[in-house]
């Protein structure tokens, strides 16, 4: 027991250490499609900006602060956007209502 609990601190540290981005996989596998309702700083998720989206599956909640690293993002950002993020890629497509769009590449 005392092995696997040690291998599995090994592991960890070598994960962490060399900077490997397990949420990446994950935010690329996301299909994000909808209208920004609300756009927040998570006072309770160490100010992390945050949006909630309508779609047709109801509101849901995005942390976007890796779209938000590095670029005007979270400026460009209003409520009532839409915003399309496609399962298998890390871009998300801010649109306004006048057809105007961007493309913010996420930045861990």
């Amino acid at each position: 027991m005392k092995t696997i609990v040690f291998i599995s601190g090994i592991v960890l540290i070598l994960v962490v250490s060399c900077g490997l981005d397990l949420s990446r996989e994950e935010t690329k596998k996301e299909d994000i499609c909808g209208i920004v309702e609300e756009k927040v700083i998570d006072q309770n998720n160490h100010g992390a900006p945050t949006i909630y989206v309508r779609s047709m599956h109801g509101t849901l909640k995005y942390h976007v602060i890796d779209w938000s690293k590095k670029s005007d993002f979270w400026e460009y950002l209003s409520t009532g956007d839409s915003v399309i993020k496609p399962s298998g890629t890390l871009i998300m497509r801010i649109k306004k209502s006048n057809g105007e769009f961007r493309d913010f590449q996420y930045r861990p």
